[in-house]
């Protein structure tokens, strides 16, 4: 079943130890997107270090930069279906990669 991006990226989330975490509807509809692909995540809207680490697994799984930092490319990327098949993760037939503008 292919599911869509969330939302439209808005801004570039962030996690830097140290300093106040970045809230808000786009973050909390960023974990809500990686809880459903499977990532270990709490939803509450704060991008703090488990959500920056879950960005990273992500981000290592397809073969994106890995800083754990959202950019236009990993909210693209996170819009996409892949599969899991012996051979390794496959991107799902007919699924897109959830870019919107912005």
């Amino acid at each position: 079943m292919a599911t869509s991006a969330p939302a439209t990226w808005s801004r570039p989330l962030v996690y830097v130890k140290g300093r106040q975490v970045m809230r808000g509807p786009d973050v909390e509809a960023w974990q809500a997107r990686l809880s459903q692909l499977g990532y270990t995540v709490t939803v509450d809207g704060r991008y703090g270090p488990a959500t920056a680490a879950a960005t990273r697994e992500l981000q290592a799984h397809r073969g994106l930069l890995v800083t754990g930092c959202v950019d236009k490319t990993t909210h693209a990327n996170g819009g996409r279906d892949l599969v899991l098949t012996d051979e390794g993760l496959l991107l799902e037939e007919g699924a897109h990669n959830g870019a919107g503008a912005g």
